[in-house]
């Protein structure tokens, strides 16, 4: 903890010398990190996030489940990529897949 309030005195007395050079830090962080969600927010808007409010009665989601070896239904349990792969390849209704 000592070194903790070390380390802060002396960025303090950075800052205190050099009152422009903190304030120029300071705004690039600011301009870096607003850029970088800005980005981030139209990159998964635009390619991660499946647009169902386009038209939502054109999405489906495909869930896996096993049967039981007493006839009931099992517990779901994600898709591998083969499987990913297989639906993709063997689908005749859909127009496109997406995982």
């Amino acid at each position: 903890m000592a070194a903790l309030w070390q380390d802060l005195r002396y960025a303090l007395r950075g800052i205190r010398r050099a009152p422009l050079l903190a304030c120029i830090v300071v705004l690039a962080l600011t301009a870096r990190i607003g850029l970088n969600t800005a980005l981030f927010t139209i990159i998964e808007g635009m390619w991660l996030r499946a647009h169902v409010e386009k038209d939502p009665s054109n999405f489906v989601q495909l869930f896996a489940q096993y049967s039981s070896s007493q006839g009931g239904k099992g517990r779901f349990f994600s898709i591998s990529v083969a499987g990913y792969m297989a639906f993709h390849a063997e689908t005749r209704t859909l127009s496109n897949l997406a995982a």
